[in-house]
């Protein structure tokens, strides 16, 4: 009997299918599509349990080729580059080393604010954004604690300016001056926001914009307006990531780096996609995984292919559950 077998090929091939589409659906229409290519990475272990278990059964005619065409098949789709890139040329003069890492809140621990000042100091970054920064001692007042995080990590220029009633938010940190920060969106009781910020480098302008979208705090209690269902999740990150895109001057180089909250695969990432080439995947290190205790990877960086991505890597020596993102530009 390879009822079984047959079983897990079903849920196989039905999960791949969502997974395959949800890039292309209206976000309005069934919004838990976008959830499935979460699953890629873990629909390869089932497929690789199908080729193990499936012989076991008697009859079983469809064999082992099919369960690998599939497991390869998500494979690829999760990890094949996508678009043209920038490799980066003798006439770019300008290098640039930023970081991007969602700090946790620094788990409420000085002792967690140490050993990421410490680690950023051994990286010696020229831009550091930072996602879920905020107070993390007896500062009276946001500005304090970024003034404070500015000199500890050695960078002059700063920005962070969380909505009102919060204290925590995206905070960037700059070797170069930062001429202008303009607010993307932002909302209450939320960590969720995105600034864009223009530096003048070596005289070249530069617009970073450091994301945070909308997280997954699900729940249906309406009562408590920090949690939403997922339809209401899909929602937020559709309307923030058109404010990202329709920010964008074309005319600057820009870098979008940060938590995105989402995976490769997703309508949301194909948008990016569509606009600007991967810093991840121009240098092969699509199957790496941003979270330190998954597969999956929701922090991602993008940039206009006008900048050259001389090198991107995860970095997992720093006190959070995500990886840093390492990366060195030129343009």
């Amino acid at each position: 009997m390879n009822l079984i077998g047959w079983l897990i090929s079903f849920i196989i091939v039905l999960c791949c299918t969502a997974s395959f589409v949800a890039a292309y659906v209206p976000f309005n229409f069934l919004p838990w599509l976008q959830l499935f290519p979460i699953l890629d990475i873990f629909l390869v272990g089932l497929a690789m349990l199908n080729i193990l278990i499936g012989p076991k059964y008697p009859g079983n005619t469809y064999g082992k080729p099919g369960t690998l065409l599939i497991a390869f098949t998500i494979l690829i789709f999760h990890s094949y580059p996508t678009g043209d890139f920038a490799i980066g040329t003798s006439s770019q003069n300008s290098e640039l080393k930023l970081i991007s890492l969602n700090v946790n809140q620094f788990q409420n621990d000085t002792g967690v604010v140490n050993q990421i000042i410490s680690q950023l100091r051994l990286e010696n970054p020229d831009v550091i954004l930072l996602q879920e920064f905020g107070l993390y001692y007896k500062w009276p007042d946001v500005n304090s604690v970024a003034s404070d995080f500015s000199t500890r990590i050695e960078l002059p220029y700063y920005h962070f300016d969380p909505h009102t009633g919060n204290i925590f938010g995206t905070a960037i940190f700059s070797r170069y001056p930062i001429t202008d920060s303009k607010l993307l969106f932002n909302m209450l009781s939320h960590t969720n926001e995105a600034w864009k910020h223009n530096l003048l480098v070596n005289g070249h302008s530069l617009d970073i914009v450091n994301v945070h979208l909308q997280s997954f705090n699900l729940s249906t209690n309406s009562d408590r307006p920090e949690y939403q269902s997922l339809s209401k999740v899909i929602s937020e990150q559709a309307i923030q990531t058109n404010q990202v895109l329709d920010a964008i001057n074309n005319q600057t180089s820009t870098v979008i780096a940060g938590d995105f909250n989402v995976v490769r695969g997703s309508r949301i990432l194909r948008q990016f996609e569509n606009n600007f080439q991967s810093a991840i995947d121009a240098k092969n290190i699509s199957f790496d995984g941003s979270l330190k205790y998954s597969p999956i990877r929701i922090d991602h960086a993008f940039c206009s292919k006008t900048i050259g991505i001389l090198n991107s890597r995860f970095d997992s020596n720093f006190e959070s559950d995500h990886k840093a993102l390492v990366l060195h530009l030129s343009f």
